[in-house]
């Protein structure tokens, strides 16, 4: 690991950036695959998921790259709970 980081923050950090890749990959799937069969509604609900979370994965990766301490970055937001 990492000198000076707590591997258990660094393990939530983590499962954070994999739950949101995963509801990316997920969402822009289940686009591709049935974008004809989906409701408009869905499919705007299905593209504000995607940028929600890719959002989230690019503010927690940008706070990392400036250094910032990761329990800072546990400070942004969930887009999961976001309206």
């Amino acid at each position: 690991m990492t000198a000076g980081v707590d591997p258990v923050l660094m393990a939530i950090v983590a499962h954070g950036l994999l739950g949101d890749a995963a509801v990316v990959g997920s969402a822009a799937l289940t686009l591709s695959e049935h974008w004809e069969r989906l409701e408009p509604e869905v499919r705007n609900q299905l593209l504000r998921m995607i940028v929600a979370h890719a959002h989230h994965v690019s503010e927690v990766l940008d706070g990392m790259a400036r250094g910032l301490p990761l329990q800072a970055l546990l400070a942004v937001g969930d887009p999961r709970l976001q309206a």
